[in-house]
């Protein structure tokens, strides 16, 4: 479980002042009402209304000490000079509604949530002055002015900011950019050394195969030549053999047939050496 929020005085003072400041009432936080000397409450509210106003006194506490100290001098009272009701506001845990007289309200800041834990009495409602008005008019329209102002400077300081990213994330865009197309061109480039290559490539292939073919052809026609010029011999051996009456020529073409089996058979060996 998380350690309940420590607030400081006129944190707890501009967060109530946020939740009462409504479309039904106007708040004012830490304004003296009137000349030096006058009243200072932590919230002062009213009515947007002529006939009901009702001015409301919210007294902020953000330490039990303080709280102790004022319910002791009773200062909190004078407060019912300029309001018609008195509201004690502190965070949960610092006091509880039985330690407060029964006149004011009681407010208590939870987690996330104001909480009224008892309704302030309502008073009569008092007769403000001419200076208690003056005083919230002006110095409430210079407060204004000046937090519309810091508002206007910290929007034009944010939208400077804006603009210098938005700057700088155009100028690294231009690079980046710069960078792609640069990728882009030599990628092309590659591309193009890698088609002139492929096709240079396939044209020494294509000429290795036409000259393997050449050379192939060139070997089986030998050896077919080869085969023939056997065949050939032996065709003219067995035709020499076949007459019986021609005995004393069969050893001459015996020997002749042979010579010329010898001859091819050389070149044979030749062909298949090479």
């Amino acid at each position: 479980m998380s350690e309940p929020k420590k607030w400081g005085h006129d944190e707890l003072a501009r967060d109530l002042a946020a939740v009462v400041n409504n479309n039904e009432t106007m708040a004012w936080c830490d304004m003296q009402l009137g000349p030096a000397g006058s009243p200072r409450p932590d919230v002062f509210t009213l009515r947007k209304s002529y006939t009901r106003p009702e001015p409301t006194i919210y007294e902020i506490k953000v330490a039990k000490s303080d709280l102790q100290k004022d319910l002791a001098e009773g200062k909190s009272h004078k407060y019912f000079d300029f309001a018609s009701r008195v509201y004690f506001c502190f965070p949960k845990g610092l006091a509880d509604k039985a330690d407060i007289p029964k006149c004011f309200g009681v407010r208590i800041r939870h987690e996330n949530v104001w909480r009224t834990v008892r309704r302030a009495v309502v008073a009569e409602t008092p007769t403000l002055s001419r200076n208690v008005y003056m005083k919230l008019l002006i110095d409430g329209v210079e407060r204004e002015y000046r937090k519309m102002r810091h508002e206007l400077a910290a929007g034009m300081r944010t939208e400077a900011e804006a603009r210098r990213r938005l700057s700088d994330d155009y100028k690294k865009f231009l690079v980046d950019k710069g960078h792609a197309e640069n990728t882009i061109k030599w990628l092309e480039s590659q591309r193009e050394l890698l088609q002139e290559s492929k096709q240079k490539i396939e044209i020494e292939i294509k000429a290795i195969r036409e000259r393997a073919g050449d050379e192939l052809e060139s070997i089986f026609g030998q050896r077919i030549t080869g085969e023939i010029q056997l065949s050939i011999a032996i065709r003219e051996l067995r035709r020499s053999l076949i007459p019986a009456h021609a005995r004393d020529d069969a050893s001459t073409a015996v020997k002749a047939a042979i010579n010329q089996l010898e001859n091819v058979s050389k070149l044979l060996e030749i062909e298949g050496k090479e």
